[in-house]
C-alpha cells in the first residue's frame, strides 16, 4: 500500500481514499491494561493478532515489544505475548508495537507488576511427647495427644472425611491417622475457611500447605510410610469457621520407564495403583495423556485387596524428541511417581523403510551372542533367532477396530504392549500362545479414531513379558466382549530367564538408519531388551 509521487504531480493524479494505507488500530484494549500478578501465578498468554487489527484487510501485523526494565517474565514469539511472573519483580513497564506492511504503527503501553505473597501463616508446632486439650468443649483435641483419631479403613480405597471448625482464631487442630503401608497421603480441606495444613511422622515434618485446594484451602501431598501420621489445621491468619479436612492414601508405582533410562522408538509407560478414577501420565512439556487402568496385575492382590490395578500408554518417544524429559503419573490430579528418561530419536516421528541389524557378542553370557533386526511397528530392534514367521492373520474389522500391536509375523522380545483400538467394548480380552486370556486396559485416547468411532477413548493396551511365552511361533488374539477381533502370529525370542538381571550389552549398527550414520543400542533391564542410546 501507498503511492510516492514526483514533484509538482500532487495535483496530476487522483488518489483513491480506499487504496491509502491507514495504520493498525487497537480492538481489544482491555487486553494490554495494567496487570498485577502473585508470585507463581499460572502464565497468561494474550493472542495480539486478537488486539490489534490493520484496516487494509490484505495486511500482515508484525510486533516488537520493549521492556523498562528488561525482565524475562515477559516474552514475545511471534504474536503471543506471555507473562510468567515466577518471583516478585519490580513494576515492568511494557510498550507493544504493530507495524504494517508499510511501516505504520500503532503502540500499546500497559505495566505488569508482580506483589510480594503475604507471607504464610507459621505452622503449627511439631507433636510435644505430651499434653492435653484447651477445651472440652472443642470438636477436636487441640495438642497432639488429645487428637482425633481418623480411621482410613483396612483396604483400598482408604480415605476418610471429618468436619472441624477453627474457633478462636488461634486454635488448632490436631489428627491422627494410621497409614496401613507406604505411598502417597494426600490431606486437603473444603470449605469457606482459609486453612493452613501441616503433616509429621516419627517427629519429622512432611510438608506444610497454605493452598493448592479449591477457593482458600490447602492441599498437601507427602510421601509417607506404614505407621502413626500427625495432621494439624489452622485458620490463616485470624480467619476462623468450620472446614473439611479430607484424607486419601495412594498405594502405586510408575513402574516404566524407570528413573534414569534410556527411551527410544515406541514403548509403554505402565505401573500400577491401587484405588483411582483415572490416571494421567505427563511427558515433557506435552499435554497430559490418559493411561488405560484396570489390566490384571496378580502380584498386588495382597497391597490392594484386588488385582485390576495395572494402567499402561502406549506411546511413541520420537514426539518428545532428544534428550533429558521427565515423566509424571498423576492419580486423579495428584503426583503418584515420576522418572527422569534420556531419549534418543532418529530424527523422524515415525521411520520407514529402511533395515538394520547387529550382533551383541558374550551376550547375555561369554560365549554366547544375541541378534538384534529393526522392527518397524515398535521403531525399535528386537531380538531374533531364525526365519520370520509366517502363520494366519487377521487385523481387525473395518470401522470396528484393529489389534495393531503385535504387528503381523514380527519378531518379539522382552518387556512390550499389545494394543490397538475398538470403538465399543465392555471387556477386550488377550490371549497369548497357550496362556490364559488376560483382560487388557481400555479406554485410552485415541484422537485417530474419531472419525470412525464417534469419540476418542478407543484404545486397549496390555503390557507383557514375551519371556513366558518361551521361544518359537505363537499366536496373539484380541477378543472384544468374546468376539475375535484380530490376530497376529510372532515369533519370540528370550534369553532363557523371565527377567533376566545384572548383565550388560551393547553393539553398533553401521549405516542405518542411512549410508554414513550409525545407532548405538544397549541393554535396558526394565524393558529387558536393547535400546537407541546414541545416533550419529
Amino acid at each position: 500500500a501507498g503511492i510516492v509521487m514526483a514533484p509538482g504531480a500532487v495535483n496530476a493524479v487522483a488518489v483513491a481514499v480506499a487504496d491509502r494505507n491507514r495504520a493498525p488500530t487497537v480492538t481489544m484494549p482491555s487486553a494490554l491494561t495494567d496487570l498485577t500478578f502473585e508470585p507463581g501465578a499460572d502464565p497468561v498468554t494474550i493472542d495480539l493478532n486478537n488486539v490489534f487489527d490493520d484496516p487494509n484487510d490484505d495486511d500482515t501485523l508484525t510486533y516488537t515489544m520493549q521492556l523498562r526494565p528488561a525482565d524475562p517474565a515477559v516474552t514475545l514469539a511471534g504474536s503471543q505475548l506471555t507473562l510468567a511472573p515466577a518471583g516478585p519483580m519490580p513494576t515492568v513497564m511494557v510498550t507493544v508495537r504493530a507495524t504494517d506492511p508499510g511501516r505504520l504503527t500503532t503502540t500499546r503501553t500497559f505495566t505488569v507488576t508482580v506483589t510480594a505473597r503475604r507471607p504464610p501463616p507459621p505452622p503449627p508446632p511439631p507433636p510435644p511427647p505430651g499434653g492435653g486439650g484447651e477445651d472440652r468443649r472443642d470438636l477436636h483435641g487441640n495438642t497432639p495427644a488429645q487428637a482425633t483419631r481418623v480411621r482410613l479403613g483396612s483396604s483400598a480405597p482408604w480415605a476418610s472425611s471429618t468436619d472441624g471448625q477453627i474457633n478462636p482464631a488461634s486454635e488448632v487442630d490436631y489428627f491422627t491417622l494410621m497409614v496401613p503401608q507406604a505411598g502417597v497421603l494426600v490431606v486437603q480441606t473444603t470449605g469457606s475457611t482459609a486453612t493452613v495444613g501441616t503433616a509429621w511422622q516419627a517427629g519429622v515434618e512432611l510438608g506444610s500447605a497454605d493452598r493448592g485446594g479449591v477457593r482458600q484451602n490447602f492441599r498437601l501431598s507427602v510421601p509417607v510410610a506404614a505407621g502413626p501420621v500427625v495432621i494439624a489445621v489452622a485458620g490463616q491468619g485470624s480467619r476462623t469457621g468450620s472446614y473439611t479436612v479430607e484424607t486419601r492414601l495412594m498405594v502405586g508405582y510408575l513402574e516404566n520407564p524407570g528413573n534414569t533410562s534410556f527411551q527410544s522408538g515406541i514403548g509403554v509407560l505402565s505401573g500400577w495403583v491401587c484405588a483411582a478414577e483415572e490416571v494421567e501420565i505427563t511427558l515433557g512439556a506435552l499435554t497430559p495423556q490418559m493411561a488405560a487402568y484396570g489390566t490384571e496385575r496378580l502380584d498386588t492382590a495382597s497391597k490392594c485387596g484386588d488385582t485390576d490395578t495395572g494402567f499402561g500408554l502406549l506411546f511413541n518417544w520420537n514426539l518428545l524428541g532428544d534428550g533429558a524429559h521427565e515423566v509424571v503419573a498423576l492419580v486423579d490430579g495428584v503426583e503418584l511417581d515420576r522418572a527422569t528418561v534420556t531419549v534418543t530419536t532418529l530424527g523422524q516421528e515415525f521411520l520407514r523403510g529402511v533395515e538394520g541389524t547387529c550382533t551383541v557378542s558374550d551376550f547375555p553370557s561369554l560365549g554366547k551372542t544375541v541378534t538384534l533386526l529393526w522392527q518397524e511397528a515398535r521403531q525399535n530392534f528386537a531380538i531374533a533367532d531364525g526365519a520370520a514367521p509366517s502363520g494366519e492373520t487377521r487385523s481387525g474389522v473395518a470401522d470396528v477396530g484393529y489389534l495393531e500391536n503385535p504387528s503381523p509375523n514380527s519378531f518379539q522380545s522382552g518387556v512390550g504392549v499389545l494394543s490397538g483400538w475398538v470403538c465399543e467394548a465392555e471387556t477386550v480380552e488377550i490371549t497369548l500362545g497357550p496362556l490364559a486370556p488376560q483382560v487388557a486396559g481400555y479406554g485410552t485416547e485415541r484422537l485417530d479414531t474419531q472419525e470412525v468411532c464417534g469419540d476418542t477413548d478407543n484404545g486397549f493396551g496390555l503390557l507383557f513379558n514375551w519371556n513366558l511365552l518361551g521361544d518359537g511361533e505363537h499366536t496373539v488374539v484380541a477378543y472384544v466382549d468374546d468376539t475375535e477381533l484380530g490376530r497376529a502370529t510372532v515369533r519370540v525370542t528370550t534369553l532363557g530367564h523371565e527377567f533376566l538381571r545384572g548383565v550388560e550389552g551393547e553393539c553398533v549398527v553401521d549405516d542405518s538408519p542411512m549410508l554414513g550414520e550409525t545407532v548405538t543400542l544397549e541393554w535396558q533391564q526394565n524393558s529387558q531388551n536393547f535400546v537407541i542410546t546414541d545416533f550419529e
